[in-house]
């Protein structure tokens, strides 16, 4: 079979294969193309939403961290807790100087309640 012999409605079949062919790789890299772009947008999407949601904690944090003390802020503190610690020291000090009072004063609270106590009424 030679190409003379081909009839031109062997030749117009022959064409519409190859047409039909080339259409089917067009649509099917269209189909996967358009998924593609489906999945990016989607993906997108997620990604600006998660980006919004961690400008507003950096917003937040940094609203936040003007809160906070600064150095100087803390080196004071500290001093205050250790002027304070000096005090305590001193009370605690008075307070077991008072102890030897303070038996006494039971001693005779005590010994006055064992007296009022035996009073005939």
């Amino acid at each position: 079979m030679s190409a003379q012999s081909i009839s031109t409605l062997e030749w117009t079949a022959i064409a519409q294969v190859f047409v039909n062919c080339a259409i089917a790789i067009y649509a099917w890299q269209a189909t996967k193309h358009k998924a593609s772009l489906t999945q990016i947008d989607t993906l997108k999407g997620r990604l600006n939403k998660r980006l919004d949601d961690h400008s507003k904690r950096l917003t937040k944090l940094e609203i936040d961290q003007h809160h906070f003390p600064t150095d100087k802020d803390i080196g004071e503190l500290a001093y205050d807790i250790r002027a304070l610690e000096g005090s305590l020291k001193a009370v605690t000090a008075e307070m077991e100087g008072m102890k030897d009072i303070s038996k006494i004063l039971r001693h005779q609270i005590e010994t006055m309640d064992d007296y009022l106590r035996k009073l005939p009424s």
